[in-house]
């Protein structure tokens, strides 16, 4: 199976009756489904045109706690990267739960994620929950939208990350997890 967002079927995706699209834009707003096992997905098409136009991005996933879960981190920022103009400010702030077995290896990765960053010209920084009870996923966007992610960043099913495995490069051909996606934007 394959999807694209523009291209899904009434059979394959679940649009909210009560949101329509944003006047003077013409991108997706509501509710759409992904199904298990699922390619051709990738952050580009789930996020790409949403990001256009933000300065400030704010993600609250509790689980980037895994190594898997920080690269999954990482191919976002590449996405954002991927979409801002070479002179534009970009700040992402991630709040996520604290890994209580493995902290020093969660601090250690996402501090390298915030180096790696700057060097792209992406000014990345996080903080743990300090409640630890956060649950919901969302990405909030400081140019009127909102994504709500019911698995977060972690869409893809196991793949090999064998440096000669091309699933490792490319999001589209990787099966993806059921999961759904929800546009907001703010009037």
């Amino acid at each position: 199976k394959s999807c694209e967002l523009e291209e899904k079927t009434p059979a394959t995706m679940e649009a909210s009756v009560n949101q329509k699209a944003p006047k003077g834009g013409n991108l997706p707003v509501g509710n759409f489904s992904y199904d298990e096992d699922t390619t051709g997905v990738s952050y580009e098409k789930l996020f790409g045109k949403y990001l256009e136009g933000a300065s400030l991005i704010e993600i609250q996933d509790p689980y980037i706690m895994k190594p898997y879960q920080t690269r999954n981190l990482m191919e976002f920022i590449e996405t954002v990267y991927a979409h801002k103009k070479p002179e534009d400010e970009v700040k992402i702030i991630l709040q996520t739960k604290q890994d209580k077995d493995y902290m020093e290896d969660q601090d250690y990765r996402l501090s390298k994620l915030k180096e790696g960053s700057a060097l792209i010209g992406i000014d990345f920084d996080y903080t743990f929950d300090g409640t630890d009870t956060i649950h919901d996923r969302s990405i909030t966007l400081d140019n009127g939208w909102k994504i709500i992610l019911g698995r977060g960043l972690d869409i893809f099913q196991y793949f090999d990350p064998d440096m000669f495995s091309f699933a490792s490069r490319i999001q589209e051909v990787r099966k993806c997890k059921a999961f759904g996606v929800t546009y907001i934007k703010k009037q």
